[in-house]
Parts: C-alpha cells; sequence; structure tokens
C-alpha cells in the first residue's frame, strides 16, 4: 500500500475531526452504529452481522471495552442489537427527526450500559489514524481496481482527503459512478456525484459533509471557463 505523508495525515484529521467532533465516551451515530472517539463505527467491521469489535482497537494499541460492554452491544436477544430504537434505525425511508429521536435513545441506553468505557483525546486519536489508514487502503484498492495507476491522483492530495473521508463514513460511498468519473477524470461529474448522489435518506447533516466533502475534492473557484461550462450543464 502507499505511504501516507505526516502532512496528508494531518489534513485528513483535521478534516474529517471536525465533521466528528469528539466524544470520550460510547454513544449512537445517526445510523445507529455505537461509536466512539472521533467518529470510530464499532461496528465498522461487520455492520450488517458484528461479531468482533475489539480489532481495531488492539490494532491502534488503545484500551479495548470491557467484555461486559462488549457482550451488551453484540447481543441479538436481550442487547443492543434488540433494541427496538437500533431496529428502527437499520430502516430507509425515516425522516431526520425520526432519525435523531431514535440515535438519541440509544445513546442514552449506551450511556447507561456502556459507562465504564471512555478514552481520551490522545487515545481517540491513535484509533482514528488506524481508521483512516484503512479509509486510504480500502480506496486504494477501489481506485486501483477501476484504473491502474489511478490512486497516485489522489494520495496526499486535497481531493484525497475528500475521498478518505467518504470511505470513512462508509465505504460504499466510493460506488461505480464516482470510480467511472475518476476513472475518466471527469473532475465536475464527481463533484456533483459527491455532494448530490451520496445521502440517500437525505439527512441535513449528511448533506452538509457532502458538500464540504465535494469542495474539499474540487474548489470551484479555481475552474476553467470549460470546467465552469461542465459544471452548468449538472446545475
Amino acid at each position: 500500500m502507499s505511504e501516507l505523508t505526516q502532512d496528508f495525515r494531518s489534513k485528513l484529521f483535521k478534516f474529517i475531526a471536525d465533521a466528528e467532533g469528539f466524544r470520550g465516551y460510547i454513544y449512537s451515530d445517526i445510523n445507529g452504529y455505537p461509536t466512539v472517539g472521533y467518529g470510530h463505527n464499532l461496528f465498522a467491521d461487520g455492520i450488517d452481522y458484528p461479531t468482533d469489535i475489539t480489532q481495531d482497537f488492539i490494532d491502534a494499541q488503545v484500551p479495548i471495552p470491557s467484555n461486559e460492554v462488549v457482550t451488551f452491544l453484540l447481543d441479538r436477544e436481550n442487547g443492543y442489537l434488540s433494541d427496538t430504537n437500533y431496529i428502527a434505525l437499520q430502516q430507509s425511508g425515516l425522516t431526520s427527526e425520526q432519525r435523531e429521536a431514535y440515535s438519541n435513545n440509544l445513546t442514552i441506553l449506551l450511556q447507561a450500559r456502556c459507562s465504564s468505557y471512555s478514552i481520551t483525546k490522545t487515545q481517540a486519536r491513535a484509533l482514528f489514524d488506524h481508521d483512516a489508514e484503512e479509509a486510504w487502503d480500502g480506496l486504494e484498492a477501489s481506485l486501483e481496481g477501476a484504473l491502474a495507476g489511478l490512486s497516485n491522483n489522489y494520495i496526499n492530495t486535497d481531493a484525497g482527503v475528500a475521498l478518505v473521508s467518504l470511505a470513512f463514513n462508509n465505504p460504499a460511498l466510493i460506488g461505480t459512478n464516482l470510480l467511472n468519473a475518476l476513472k475518466f477524470d471527469n473532475k465536475i461529474a464527481a463533484w456533483y456525484e459527491i455532494a448530490y448522489y451520496t445521502n440517500g435518506d437525505n439527512l441535513q447533516g449528511i448533506a452538509n459533509r457532502r458538500y464540504a466533502e465535494a469542495h474539499k475534492f474540487l474548489d470551484l473557484s479555481s475552474l476553467t471557463a470549460e470546467e465552469a461550462q461542465d459544471l452548468a450543464q449538472f446545475l
């Protein structure tokens, strides 16, 4: 895998951490996934059927949650995965208000059942660096799968920061349409895909992040006249 520069890592942290914020306790994100630190999703390695939530902590050399916390989070009969709020959030078509209400209920539950676990900002940064590295590795594999050498166009760049932020949030956001736009170096189409087609539930908070990523990917103030005409066709 390609080597990320320290400057790129710092830019990644600033951009993504500004979007995620820091919480030293386990809380629910907008999709119901238990999260800690700078947006570390404890179910990231198995969202559909989570079975192991400790390996990332071990790899990042960060204290792992207790057996009691892990058991509660993975329990499908009497634990977190069986909670009606969590089950509701796995459905599509919910409004922003509904998602926020279910998520808030889950955060209250998590604070009650997982209060024994907390991490510092230093530990959260180590976990973030591990997650960001995994996000780049997955992104690099997708880019190279689309076109050999394509990842070289984005490693250690501002556009790369935007793409890693997408992959960090959800690897599935690096989809076929976006990859095709990147493959054919159609920056306008990629910008539009990031800004308008990576927010399936039309949530305002997610929309704000997607717009920020799109503008990080491509600074519209620096467009050539031809690129501006291309953009006008999308808007």
